[in-house]
């Protein structure tokens, strides 16, 4: 865990990234190092709020959640989980999970079209979702130039991680994306 945190610290902040979005586990505490960012804060499910009522590390979770500009949870309930365990209530939005990809209306700055998934590559972290949407995206024409970029292991250590991982693999051989 320590060399993920070294090598995201090192990745975000020598980067021209305008947002950072953290996943709530175990990423969140690297919000005391990124000045001059947005940062949005994820949670998928309950599970994502017991880092704020305990454990040791409950406390250097509530400090770094004073950085975060924006939560987003899945559903109310997580929601409202979320705010009772952790007294947050600065900017709060219910975004439920998917991508309608029948939507073919996508804004972008004049920048680098790029997106940076930091996380675990496991498969409840919803890689492969993100490959799909992606490849929907690119399949407009006008984004064919879009980067992705991952920071962090793969946790191939199971045989189950390994499965996952070579999915993510075909899926980008299968659709050109590499």
């Amino acid at each position: 865990l320590l060399k993920d945190y070294i090598q995201i610290r090192s990745n975000v902040s020598s980067s021209s990234y305008d947002v950072v979005h953290f996943l709530i586990e175990p990423f969140l505490p690297l919000a005391f190092f990124f000045n001059n960012k947005y940062l949005l804060l994820e949670i998928h499910g309950t599970y994502g709020v017991t880092s704020f009522v305990s454990g040791f590390n409950r406390f250097f979770y509530k400090k770094a959640l004073l950085k975060i500009d924006t939560v987003i949870s899945n559903s109310q309930y997580t929601k409202d989980k979320f705010i009772k365990s952790s007294g947050y209530i600065k900017n709060i939005e219910v975004v439920p999970l998917g991508v309608d990809v029948n939507n073919k209306e996508y804004s972008y700055v004049n920048k680098e079209k790029s997106f940076c998934f930091v996380g675990h590559i496991k498969k409840r972290k919803g890689l492969i979702n993100l490959l799909r949407a992606l490849n929907e995206i690119i399949q407009i024409g006008k984004y064919s130039d879009t980067k992705l970029y991952l920071i962090g292991s793969d946790k191939s250590d199971t045989h189950a991680h390994q499965g996952y991982l070579k999915e993510c693999m075909d899926y980008i051989d299968t659709h050109n994306m590499g």
